[in-house]
């Protein structure tokens, strides 16, 4: 592999925002991996933000 093709390829990529990966809309494998991710990443997020509204009220309390 030449230099020019080795940093075509490094520099081909899109960053994808939680936005994004809520959002992600196709077909078939596609749909459900996307579903999957946002789903995912969804649980993460409410569990991690109610897990710190959990410590904070404990702290004040």
């Amino acid at each position: 592999m030449n230099n020019n093709v080795e940093l075509n390829v490094l520099n081909n990529y899109e960053e994808i925002t939680g936005y994004d990966l809520e959002n992600i809309a196709g077909g078939g494998v596609i749909s459900q991996a996307g579903d999957f991710v946002s789903k995912t990443w969804k649980t993460i997020y409410d569990t991690g933000r109610d897990f710190g509204r959990s410590v904070v009220g404990a702290l004040m309390s």
